[in-house]
């Protein structure tokens, strides 16, 4: 999956596979990283109370 303004090489991947990614890069040298974007707790609730 390719998101536009996302460098190439870059890999988005569901939520539901984070585990298999963390295994995963644990096992390759150097610096990795990984970038866990999720709506607040706050916001959460906001929405919550909106609807």
């Amino acid at each position: 999956m390719q998101s536009i303004g996302v460098p190439a090489g870059t890999r988005i991947e569901e939520r539901s596979l984070l585990d298999e990614v963390q295994r995963e890069l644990r096992e390759v040298p150097g610096v990795t990283a990984i970038i866990y974007d999720q709506t607040c707790a706050a916001e959460k609730r906001r929405r919550r109370k909106k609807s």
